[in-house]
């Protein structure tokens, strides 16, 4: 079934270390594809409401297999020459999109959006929650910093707050890439256990960064390439589930994997 990750998270109270780890995989890597475009498209609108979560159900003594999927685009810029200024919404919104005259759209302002969003998916909280939006406006157009509160109890992933803290940076020059922070991502000890079981993911997608030699259209066929055999294997097990199962008779091997 599909939600938005604003539903998922309260529904499934707190999904695994997998799952979340998949979520922000998933999440990333539609930004690398998006970012790499020439000319670039920002998406401009990054919030856990415009993030669809497909949770697919996998064969007995497998582990359910998270896919985070971005919409909503209405708010979305190419990067062209005549390019009008990114909008968003407030809580969500880099500092610099505050600031008038506005300034040119830029990457860095999704990049600081996907800043939250590991804060949110990992801590479950909204970022800046205890304040209000007309409170987030006047010090964002002050130029102050704003610190995210980590709740006590968070089950910090990773490198998850020294993300956060890269990705959110005031001077949006100061941010690093998508391509960089995926780097960054793949290396965490959890999303890698995360993808261990996911079909040779993860080691695809390795291969799919330049230090791999392949492109943007290389890293698209790997995603391609995954929900089909995704789909593909949740249909076999819709199948073998419907056919009637006679006395004495035994199912193929690889029916019941």
């Amino acid at each position: 079934y599909t939600l938005s990750l604003h539903d998922a998270l309260p529904i499934w109270q707190m999904p695994s270390c997998d799952a979340r780890c998949q979520c922000l995989l998933g999440i990333c890597c539609a930004l690398v594809y998006l970012h790499s475009r020439c000319p670039q498209v920002v998406h401009g609108d990054l919030k856990p409401s415009n993030i669809m979560i497909q949770r697919l159900r996998r064969l007995p003594g497998e582990v359910d297999a998270v896919h985070a999927k971005l919409s909503d685009f209405g708010l979305a810029r190419v990067l062209t020459r005549k390019a009008r200024p990114l909008g968003g919404t407030i809580r969500w919104r880099a500092p610099e999109l505050f600031i008038r005259p506005a300034v040119r759209p830029a990457g860095a302002a999704d990049i600081f959006s996907f800043g939250y969003l590991v804060f949110f998916t990992v801590s479950g909280k909204l970022p800046l929650e205890e304040l209000s939006q007309a409170e987030i406006i006047v010090l964002r157009q002050r130029g102050e910093e704003i610190p995210l509160r980590w709740p006590r109890d968070t089950p910090l992933i990773g490198q998850c707050a020294v993300m956060v803290e890269q990705t959110t940076v005031v001077d949006p020059k100061m941010r690093p890439s998508m391509q960089q922070v995926y780097e960054d991502l793949v290396q965490w000890p959890e999303v890698r256990q995360s993808q261990r079981r996911d079909y040779g993911f993860l080691h695809d997608m390795t291969d799919a960064t330049p230090e791999g030699g392949n492109d943007s259209q290389h890293l698209w066929r790997i995603l391609r390439r995954q929900r089909e055999l995704l789909a593909a294997r949740a249909a076999r097990r819709t199948s073998v589930a419907a056919t009637p199962h006679a006395v004495g008779q035994d199912f193929p091997n690889d029916s019941v994997r």
